[in-house]
């Protein structure tokens, strides 16, 4: 029964969301979060076009775990006074190169090991998923030298 769900799922998914690609969701409501084809596609290749096989990644992602840790570019220097807004934080997890998902922050603390980023700070996206939308629902701010060890300051969102 799920299979034949999840290969109807897929397609629909495609073409409901492949018409508003880039246009991010509603300022109205009280989510403002970005549209799963982005974060498909930052996940896979990022190639701009959310394929099959990433959109598949992405909703079996989101079935087996509630949020994803991401690593990703720090919105430098858009951050002010320990606040950064929604639509600063797209900007910079779209820059990002393939900000693989975790399970969670342990998850991603693991996969980072004792990485040393050649970088100030680095930034830690937490996104959720609603059916059509993703959105940041926390972010972190962590030093690039020791991001894997080293306490993460977490950034007030804006929205």
């Amino acid at each position: 029964m799920f299979k034949k769900f999840f290969l109807f799922a897929v397609p629909v998914l495609s073409a409901v969301v492949l018409t508003s690609y880039h246009e991010p969701a509603e300022r109205g409501s009280s989510k403002y979060g970005y549209h799963a084809l982005l974060v498909a596609d930052r996940w896979g290749n990022g190639n701009g076009t959310a394929e099959p096989e990433e959109i598949e990644y992405l909703l079996k992602y989101f079935e087996d775990h509630r949020e994803a840790p991401c690593l990703g570019h720090y919105p430098w220097p858009k951050v002010n006074e320990g606040r950064v807004r929604i639509e600063t934080l797209w900007e910079t997890f779209k820059a990002s190169e393939r900000p693989e998902p975790a399970p969670g922050e342990a998850d991603l603390r693991e996969k980072l090991g004792d990485a040393s980023l050649r970088t100030l700070f680095v930034g830690i996206y937490v996104l959720t998923f609603d059916g059509f939308d993703c959105d940041v629902e926390k972010f972190y701010r962590a030093p690039g030298p020791d991001v894997g060890r080293a306490q993460w300051t977490e950034i007030k969102i804006v929205r």
